[in-house]
């Protein structure tokens, strides 16, 4: 079918040819959605890419390059949503795609991809021309948009067609395989087991692509007349794997059922891509979009909710910063497999919050720090997720210690946000977290939480000055008289007041603690029953720690 003729049909009315009318005779083969400008070395000959544009508004030279190489893929046209990312087509895009003859098209922003893509494909597929059929082409397009992998597809179609399928890697080798598989009554096929002897793969390859990617079927056991039917998937000239079916009995395929199969071929092919794609390109935008989260201003909501979206991350639910700090370096290094050093794996960091909170990581790295943002359970108070992250931290630390690096790195964890939106609140606190943590010398793994009051008299240069001043007699009598009362005003705090304990943690007699208690109120001036006065001089000892 051209394109000419799919325009032309009245359910597609909606797509408006923009530019490149001399090219509507060509023959389109389907209808892809395109998310990243590196699927154009994956598309197949007459495929109608659709797209928001997202990777496009933004980079005028990407505009007019991706017109030229989908044109020199002979791609079936380019559909792109308006008033998404672009209020117009842009004029470079638009001469681009007259000089060349390549069509170019636009929705309306209310018109999904989705729906232009199925209704494309069953325009292409002829979906209309029987029940069965309609109800399988139906089902692979449904399967489609709802961004459906290999596993679930060959289950879904062995449900309706009742007969075992497999995909099979450039090796010939099962990586999965449909349900009914486990209970073929003829024998068990399992993922990993090959068909062909290793030696004589590269052959069969190179007569499956001479051949022009044309079905095979080849005898698995001679004497019960098992067969498997191969279909190879292919994009253009490169083979991507095998789909096999495995019928129960001897029995030829039929016409109308190797049209299904060859169906399912290309649906798996387009799986296939989509999650080619997503491996390579996805954690690129996860990465560009956690950077501008930590960035001050850099994402207004409605940035956050459209890349969030896109990199599918809920939005709608609990985060928490968690910094792994480098205070001696200013970068960290890092590689596509670890972060800051070798014992820092990205994929063991992410496995290892999942399997402790059963929720998500994802990993940034910023200047000097190993940024993570951890998902958190809805059900848990706040708390509890602090306590949750600080367990995980220790676990880090203990790692890095096993290797002898455990004092080269601090942790920093921020409160608790109801939304994405909010991360950036609980980054900038784990930041101050690792900062007030290293000014006290305090512990390696500190969250903000316990330094909400260091924080306020930090940022209050007028406070800490009077606060130190209210606390510089004692500090003096200490260092005139050798004594420790600075020390046991400490202790008598942390206690909560409570002279038996605070005697005990001291290792001195009750009358001793009391003794001195008194030496204190009558230097400091001091009234322990002042609940006010009690406030004032735990703050003094808090500057006195941040100062010293």
């Amino acid at each position: 079918m051209t394109l000419r003729e799919l325009l032309a049909m009245d359910k597609l009315q909606v797509v408006e040819l923009v530019a490149g009318e001399a090219g509507l005779d060509r023959n389109v083969s389907c209808a892809v959605m395109f998310d990243n400008p590196e699927m154009v070395q994956w598309m197949r000959s007459g495929e109608i890419m659709l797209t928001t544009g997202y990777f496009l508004y933004s980079n005028p030279q990407q505009q007019t390059q991706i017109i030229r190489d989908l044109a020199g893929g002979k791609s079936g046209g380019l559909v792109i949503k308006v008033r998404r990312y672009f209020n117009e087509i842009p004029a470079a895009m638009i001469e681009c795609a007259n000089e060349l003859g390549f069509p170019l098209m636009q929705i309306p922003y209310h018109v999904s991809l989705s729906e232009v893509s199925e209704l494309v494909n069953k325009c292409v597929y002829g979906v209309e021309e029987d029940k069965p059929l309609q109800l399988i082409y139906q089902t692979l397009f449904d399967m489609l948009q709802s961004s459906c992998d290999i596993r679930q597809l060959l289950n879904k179609c062995d449900d309706l067609l009742d007969i075992p399928l497999a995909y099979l890697d450039l090796k010939l080798q099962m990586k999965y395989v449909s349900s009914s598989m486990f209970h073929n009554p003829r024998g068990q096929f399992a993922p990993g087991q090959p068909l062909f002897p290793e030696s004589t793969v590269q052959a069969f390859t190179q007569e499956v692509c001479d051949s022009g990617f044309q079905a095979v079927s080849y005898r698995l056991n001679i004497h019960d007349q098992r067969f498997i039917r191969l279909y190879p998937l292919h994009s253009g000239e490169e083979l991507l794997g095998y789909l096999g079916v495995i019928p129960f009995d001897a029995a030829p395929i039929s016409e109308n059922d190797d049209k299904v199969f060859w169906r399912i071929a290309t649906t798996l092919s387009i799986v296939l891509l989509k999650e080619r794609s997503v491996l390579s390109y996805r954690p690129r935008e996860i990465d560009h979009f956690l950077n501008g989260l930590v960035t001050e201003g850099a994402l207004s909501y409605s940035d956050v909710v459209k890349s969030a979206n896109y990199c599918n991350i809920p939005i709608h639910a609990p985060y928490i910063c968690c910094l792994i700090s480098f205070p001696g370096q200013n970068k960290i290094v890092q590689t596509a497999e670890w972060l800051g050093n070798k014992a820092l794996l990205r994929r063991t960091l992410a496995n290892d919050w999942e399997m402790l909170s059963g929720s998500s990581c994802y990993i940034h790295a910023k200047n000097n720090n190993v940024i993570l943002m951890l998902a958190q359970s809805r059900d848990q108070t706040a708390a509890e997720q602090v306590a949750l992250v600080q367990e995980f931290c220790r676990g880090i630390r203990h790692t890095l210690e096993a290797q002898g690096q455990g004092n080269s790195v601090c942790f920093g964890i921020g409160e608790p946000t109801a939304t994405i939106a909010e991360f950036y609140r609980s980054y900038s606190q784990a930041l101050r977290a690792v900062d007030l943590s290293m000014r006290m010398q305090d512990e390696r793994i500190g969250a903000y939480r316990r330094y909400i009051l260091y924080e306020l008299i930090y940022d209050s240069p007028n406070a800490k000055l009077a606060l130190m001043e209210r606390i510089r007699p004692l500090r003096e009598y200490d260092e005139i008289h050798n004594t420790q009362l600075l020390h046991t005003l400490e202790a008598y705090f942390n206690h909560c007041q409570n002279s038996n304990s605070t005697s005990a943690a001291l290792f001195i007699h009750r009358n001793t603690l009391l003794y001195r208690l008194d030496k204190i109120s009558e230097i400091l001036d001091l009234d322990f029953a002042d609940s006010e006065q009690l406030l004032i001089f735990q703050l003094a000892l808090k500057a006195f720690l941040v100062c010293k």
